[in-house]
């Protein structure tokens, strides 16, 4: 484990010494956004029922980013919520999902003429996303709570983007249409689930579970999830531009039972480059 630490180290220096050509002549950027749109979620998790629950529900989101030379910096909070059904009418999750991360990226691979542009990014995140679950079972106008169940991950990811503009113009590039892919998928994790046994975690004065902000560390395929973006932008007015965005989310984890879940978002929002 050691030697791979190492390794990371070595190929974020050796991506940072790598020189740039066409980008480094561009201006940098700052820009703020907001996006709203809609969640469609499907989770299942073993520890609370055996059945898989769903619905869509709101996406809001927020994001911060700035484009320089020859790096990128982006921070951005995303919250999800929903309210699941599954197959059985009695049984219903009121379901809350929540994400910050922060990126930095490197540009590695640049083409940029007169007419289009595209550029290659590695780099790496930091994320913090936590899914609770509250399950309730229902009779008549009555419901009561049956399990209360959470997947808290704290990760460190390698993200890869790629950026692609139909229009450049070395000077004024923000002004052009983008479409932007991002991957991110965690390297290290640490997750916090409940614990099998109802003595672990359960607050007896309160009568409910008490979720805890770290659990277990892993590496790669011990807590295994992708989250992708395909993102398109266009000027709308002045120093703002039109947010198209789509979102996949999937993550799996078997500890101390199964969960696994995925979604599709879909937002829509402004930037403001300043």
């Amino acid at each position: 484990m050691r030697y791979f630490y190492r390794i990371i180290v070595l190929v974020v220096f050796a991506l940072l010494s790598i020189p740039q050509n066409g980008f480094t002549q561009q201006n940098t950027s700052n820009m703020i956004g907001a996006s709203f749109g809609g969640s469609d979620f499907h989770i299942k998790d073993e520890l609370a029922s055996p059945l898989i629950f769903s619905k869509t529900g709101i996406a809001p989101s927020i994001c911060y980013k700035y484009y320089g030379q020859v790096n990128r910096h982006i921070a951005e909070a995303q919250f999800y919520y929903a309210d699941l059904t599954t197959s059985s009418d009695n049984f219903n999750t009121e379901n809350w999902r929540g994400s910050i991360r922060y990126s930095y990226l490197h540009v590695i691979f640049d083409q940029d003429t007169i007419r289009r542009s595209f550029r290659f990014f590695l780099g790496g995140s930091i994320r913090s996303f936590l899914n609770r679950s509250d399950y309730y079972y229902a009779w008549g106008t009555s419901r009561s709570t049956a399990y209360r169940s959470w997947y808290w991950s704290h990760s460190l990811d390698i993200a890869v983007e790629i950026e692609y503009r139909p229009s450049s113009n070395i000077e004024t590039a923000d002004d052009y249409e983008n479409l932007t892919f991002l991957c991110y998928v965690p390297v290290v994790s640490n997750v916090s689930r409940p614990t099998y046994s109802s003595s672990g975690d359960y607050n007896y004065d309160k009568n409910t579970r008490v979720m805890k902000l770290f659990g277990k560390t892993g590496v790669l395929a011990e807590n295994f999830s992708l989250n992708t973006q395909i993102i398109y932008s266009a000027p709308l007015f002045k120093n703002i531009q039109l947010m198209l965005s789509y979102e996949f989310f999937y993550s799996s984890y078997d500890a101390p039972k199964e969960i696994a879940s995925y979604m599709n978002n879909f937002r829509a929002g402004l930037l403001y480059r300043f």
